[in-house]
């Protein structure tokens, strides 16, 4: 229907509205374009990272209704290779990735006013040695996921046609609305016949990153965000040496109004 001196009619020829009554609605409508996503009947906010341990203050965030924690545990590290003699070779498994967990916090009148948030330290890598465990990450206790685990050693090989070391296994997420194992560090393989070949794991996989590529050569290859460090590999007549680490964990805390 056109315009009139009374103002904008609906579609339907109904109530009249005046422009400052559209001008009013529009603007209502902007404000909840650009405070974000609605989920249910809540907005989202804000996003918080954690990358290190420390601590969520509620009062912070006055307008907080409900949180949604998305975390990633520490991931393993690859594991280490021992000195090599003529003619032999070494190569080691990859760590395993982080669990992963997350839940949808409503009551927030309930939550602490201060909440401990774990980010899980990465596993150590160690010389001619199973590769250190990643730390569980944690929001409290009402989100929980546990760390992976270090990759097998590889002894001097050579005397051996083929060998596998084994790989570390993921974490698993244990408190939580949605829990997720890390993805498994790759066994390392080698064999020694007409020629030598010898090629380490690769890390595992997490919920937040790709597991890192095992390369020969001594090369000792980190994860990132929970996943899991690669083994390393190395020829004959080379000294004992180290995978990579696994990567730290990370705790993503989504803030809804």
């Amino acid at each position: 229907m056109p315009n009139t001196a009374a103002g904008y009619y609906f579609a339907d020829g109904s109530t009249p509205m005046s422009a400052e009554d559209i001008s009013a609605a529009e603007a209502t409508a902007a404000e909840a374009v650009f405070s974000g996503f609605q989920t249910g009947n809540y907005f989202f906010r804000q996003t918080v990272y954690f990358t290190a341990t420390g601590t969520f203050a509620k009062a912070t965030y006055p307008w907080l209704r409900a949180i949604r924690v998305r975390l990633v545990a520490g991931g393993g590290a690859g594991g280490g290779t021992a000195a090599t003699t003529s003619f032999g070779w070494a190569a080691s498994g990859g760590g395993g990735a982080g669990g992963y967990a997350e839940t949808f916090i409503t009551d927030i009148a309930s939550l602490s006013a201060s909440t401990t948030v774990t980010v899980g330290a990465g596993g150590a890598p160690a010389s001619n040695a199973v590769g250190g465990n990643g730390g569980a990450s944690s929001f409290g206790a009402l989100c929980v996921a546990g760390g992976g685990t270090g990759g097998d050693a590889s002894a001097d090989n050579a005397n051996n046609t083929f060998f596998i070391v084994q790989g570390g296994a993921g974490g698993a997420g244990s408190t939580g609305d949605f829990r997720a194992q890390g993805g498994a560090g790759t066994p390392s393989v080698g064999w020694s016949r007409f020629t030598t070949k010898h090629f380490p794991g690769d890390g595992g996989s997490s919920q937040f990153a790709g597991g890192p590529k095992g390369v020969p050569g001594g090369v000792e290859t980190a994860g990132t965000k929970g996943a899991g460090g690669a083994g390393t590999a190395h020829g004959a007549d080379e000294v004992a040496d180290s995978g990579g680490a696994g990567g730290a964990g990370e705790v993503i805390l989504e803030l809804f109004a």
